[in-house]
């Protein structure tokens, strides 16, 4: 929903309630989390929804994840279903140059990825919340990981640099992506998001 829309529903919503039964008709989820997204946004963040489009830009611009278009249908799916409301960027030198070259992110609006002998320049990855979880997508045909908002070793959005070890370790669950193109992990990982997040499937986007 474009902000002008957003608008338009909320003026419409007050100045019209219904006056035989006294309800005001309760917004869509993604207005709710439209109104979330002010505070990075104000913030000088990239936003939600351009952080994930920028990330699957990344991957493609490195062309070095065969699989990222399988996630990006994936994850946009969560997306315009409302469900994820906050995420964040985390880039290894090379990426950084990309982003700032081709997409025109500056330097406050990502986190830095720490140089270690098992990252590479060009890694990318994307932190996402969604509900009760916080999920780190990984570039260069990583693994995708969850944990849950109260395990106490899980990471924290919108910092300004991170290590390795803190984006992987003591993951409440870890998604391997294989079979993309066959939807398997895909099945998957939303069959593990329903049954221990209560988070329900989507449909992808095609």
């Amino acid at each position: 929903m474009s902000l002008t829309n957003q608008r338009f529903y909320l003026k419409q919503t007050l100045e019209k309630p219904n006056a035989l039964h006294l309800e005001v008709p309760t917004p869509p989820l993604s207005l709710f989390n439209a109104v979330k997204d002010l505070k990075s946004i104000c913030a000088g963040y990239l936003g939600t929804e351009r952080t994930i489009a920028s990330f699957f830009k990344l991957l493609h611009l490195c062309g070095i994840d065969k699989h990222s278009i399988y996630r990006e249908r994936f994850w946009k799916g969560y997306l315009k279903s409302g469900y994820i409301n906050q995420a964040w960027l985390i880039l290894a030198p090379a990426a950084e140059k990309l982003a700032a070259d081709e997409l025109g992110i500056k330097n406050y609006q990502y986190g830095k990825l720490h140089k270690c002998r098992r990252i590479d320049e060009k890694h990318v990855v994307l932190l996402m919340r969604l509900d009760n979880l916080l999920i780190a997508e990984w570039s260069h045909i990583g693994k995708c990981r969850f944990w849950f908002h109260n395990n106490l070793n899980v990471p924290n959005l919108f910092k300004r640099s991170y290590r390795r070890e803190q984006l992987i370790d003591f993951a409440d669950y870890i998604q391997q992506h294989y079979f993309s193109s066959k939807g398997l992990w895909q099945k998957d990982a939303a069959a593990w998001m329903s049954a221990k997040a209560h988070i329900p499937a989507i449909k992808l986007i095609p």
